[in-house]
């Protein structure tokens, strides 16, 4: 994309559309039928066919859709064109052009450790380390790494009063990747927002040649960073969320990327997405009654 400046932090909620689909299914028909169409389209001279990326909830399901796509026809299958978020994370990765991931092993360990006994020296953890003459130890270091470990993906607040060294954690965190010249693998989703909100002029090279983008449900507990990049990515490319009828409070599907009407119709579904009529109706569950007998 062109030019400079700062993007807009509102969600364009014309980017994002929303679809009831029937639950238990992997990807849809229609959708199978189209990845299909779009796999022996490449030799053609027909019109061309959208492409169409797919995010999948989860690695299982990206596997099942792929075997499904080999066991009906025995012609290559773009594998680029089926996506889970860490996927995606690691293409946007490469588009950004942003340092080396560090390995997560001992050495980088041992370096965050050594960072946190200084800090600590100087009352930088005044809640988990408040006598000054006993050394930080790594327990402490491994505790605070493995709280922000839960944590790295959520909206906390700058000024946390109830904070256990989190914040100054990561203020570590950042040195280190300075010292090493490589990026934290925990730091680099906060990265890679950070990039697509404050600029414009990034040409994400993965989603080039994308012409929309479609995410199965995805689970109630998708990560407030995770749910973000999704909504910042709509405004490079439209996508196209498939959901599960029912109440999100009861867990019957998961998080919408945002609060939009779901399509009723077919005037309603953006022009890249296959013709195919829509699921209006909830199936009925299927309830089997078992019972346990002594023998």
């Amino acid at each position: 994309m062109g030019g400079g400046g700062t993007m807009e932090n509102e969600i364009n909620e014309n980017r994002i559309s929303i679809e009831h689909t029937t639950p238990g299914i992997n990807l849809p028909p229609w959708l199978i039928k189209h990845q299909l169409k779009l796999a022996k389209w490449i030799d053609s001279d027909d019109t061309p066919l959208p492409r169409i990326l797919v995010i999948y909830a989860n690695e299982e399901s990206r596997k099942q859709t792929l075997r499904t796509l080999n066991s009906m026809e025995k012609i290559p299958i773009d594998s680029s064109l089926h996506l889970t978020i860490p996927r995606l994370i690691d293409n946007l990765h490469s588009d950004l052009r942003l340092p080396t991931i560090i390995n997560d092993d001992g050495i980088l360990f041992e370096i965050i450790h050594n960072n946190c006994i200084k800090v600590a020296e100087n009352a930088g953890f005044p809640r988990l380390h408040s006598n000054l003459k006993i050394t930080w130890s790594r327990g402490k270091t491994r505790m605070l790494d493995q709280l922000h470990q839960q944590v790295c993906e959520r909206n906390l607040p700058s000024d946390w009063e109830a904070d256990p060294g989190i914040i100054e954690y990561e203020k570590v965190l950042l040195k280190v990747e300075k010292q090493m010249a490589g990026t934290h693998p925990r730091l680099r989703l906060k990265k890679i927002i950070k990039i697509l909100k404050e600029n414009e002029d990034f040409e994400l090279f993965s989603l080039s040649e994308i012409d929309g983008i479609i995410i199965q449900d995805m689970s109630p507990t998708l990560s407030d960073a995770k749910l973000e990049l999704l909504q910042i990515i709509s405004k490079y490319k439209p996508i196209h969320q498939l959901c599960n009828f029912g109440s999100f409070r009861l867990g019957e599907h998961g998080a919408f990327l945002a609060d939009v009407e779901v399509c009723k119709t077919n005037e309603s579904i953006p022009r890249w997405i296959p013709q195919h009529e829509l699921n209006l109706e909830k199936a009925e569950p299927e309830i089997f009654h078992l019972g346990l007998f002594n023998s």
